[in-house]
């Protein structure tokens, strides 16, 4: 093994994927090198030893790109019937388990439009040296591109902290109607967080992205919370309004420091 391998051993990622193989464009339209889907996994590659899906049911030449990373990076997959319903604990239950039975000692949970800036890689087998019995987790600042892939939004709960990497020994996966899935760790006769240190670094999220993807996610999370807590329409559509009509919206541009990308336009991982 050569450095960067030593430093990812033991260490993987898991995901949960349907249709991530479309291009974010440009603010000029034009389209990057990479789709987000081999852009997320070309960024895990120096991070992580081994990554595992679960895809749920991809139409989009998902499985050509999955294809060029099996048994150097993708060690597992599971293909989900497109007709199963949605659920995110079962889905993240197989991946958590696979993990385990792989004696893996540290999980990054990743989205399909989740990449981790530059720095995350050092900083990511710095943090994984710890013991991994100490029951660690990190949270990531999470920054949502916006319009394109030069600006950000800042304002509501767009900047926002969420939990990604785990120590795996004693950590527990359960759910809750709302929020989907939690990890904690189970210590005597509890359950407990964990010691949780903030990450000094940015998660670079699309998922918001691109107009028509974030018109779909947005009805889709109306749906959900209508469905789980009985609001009506009219609330749902009040609650996410600002996410379509941008009204009272706040945008930074990207930090040159984060990516290549916002350096010169190109991806160069």
């Amino acid at each position: 093994m050569d450095s960067v391998t030593d430093k990812r051993e033991n260490i993987c990622a898991i995901l949960m994927l349907k249709n991530e193989n479309r291009y974010v464009l440009n603010e000029d339209g034009s389209k990057p090198q990479y789709t987000m889907l081999e852009q997320v996994i070309r960024r895990l590659k120096s991070i992580v030893e081994e990554v595992y899906i679960v895809d749920n049911g991809s139409t989009d030449g998902s499985r050509e790109v999955y294809d060029r990373y099996k048994d150097v990076l993708i060690k597992y997959i599971v293909y989900n019937d497109p007709d199963l319903p949605f659920d995110d604990v079962r889905d993240r239950k197989i991946l958590f388990e696979k993990a385990k039975e792989r004696g893996m000692k540290w999980m990054l949970v990743v989205d399909g439009d989740e990449v981790y800036e530059d720095k995350a890689t050092e900083w990511i087998h710095e943090f994984c040296q710890q013991d991994p019995h100490a029951h660690l987790n990190a949270k990531f600042h999470y920054i949502n591109i916006w319009r394109g892939r030069k600006k950000y939004r800042v304002d509501a709960w767009h900047n926002s902290w969420f939990a990604r990497l785990y120590s795996i020994h004693n950590l527990v996966l359960f759910g809750d109607p709302l929020h989907s899935y939690h990890f904690r760790y189970a210590l005597g006769n509890g359950m407990s967080l964990g010691q949780q240190v903030e990450a000094p670094v940015k998660c670079l999220h699309y998922g918001w992205a691109d107009w028509d993807h974030r018109v779909k996610k947005t009805e889709r999370y109306m749906r959900r919370d209508m469905e789980l807590t009985g609001i009506s329409y009219s609330q749902a559509q009040e609650k996410y309004s600002q996410d379509t009509n941008e009204r009272g919206i706040r945008l930074r541009d990207a930090d040159p420091n984060w990516a290549s990308e916002f350096r010169n336009g190109v991806i160069d991982y």
